[in-house]
Formats: C-alpha cells, structure tokens, sequence
C-alpha cells in the first residue's frame, strides 16, 4: 500500500491501457519467519490479532487496487493469499 506499490499499479494500468491487456495483482499476507534459540525455532512474537491487522491492511490494499483498476476501466484479476510458509 505504499508508494512503491502506487507506481507499480500506475505502470500496470498504462502498459495494460496501450496493449489492450489485463492486470493480475496478488497481495501477500506474510507470517513471521522462525528465530532460532537455544529451545529451538520459534516465530517472532506475533499475535492472532496481529495477522488480521495485516490481513486488513492487504485487503485494503486491493480495494484500493480495484478502485484505480475500474476507474481506469483495466480488466484485471485480483487475490489476497495468506502464505505462512513464505520463508
């Protein structure tokens, strides 16, 4: 949702806007990746609730993507996918 994702977003709708095509985000719901310790691996210190603010923040995120996609009037297709082995 930040500024880096704005441009890319723009550079997809003027690439799909000049050659007629489609635009296909994915926005990624990340876990913590594991810490070794001398018990063992364990995840960073992330709660339930942690993960649903960063689900909000993805959802967002694409509904903001949706907005500019169909404002532009850029076909698209769009996910949220929540990838605990990320790492």
């Amino acid at each position: 949702g930040g500024a880096a994702d704005a441009a890319a977003l723009d550079a997809a709708v003027a690439l799909a806007t000049a050659h007629g095509a489609r635009v296909a985000a994915l926005a990624v719901v990340v876990h913590p990746i594991p810490v070794a310790s001398e018990w063992g691996l364990s995840a960073t210190a992330i709660t339930a609730a942690d993960l649903d603010a960063a689900r909000t923040q993805a959802q967002a995120t694409l509904d903001a993507a949706r907005h500019a996609l169909e404002r532009a009037g850029v076909p698209h297709e769009l996910r949220l996918v929540d990838a605990p082995l990320a790492w």
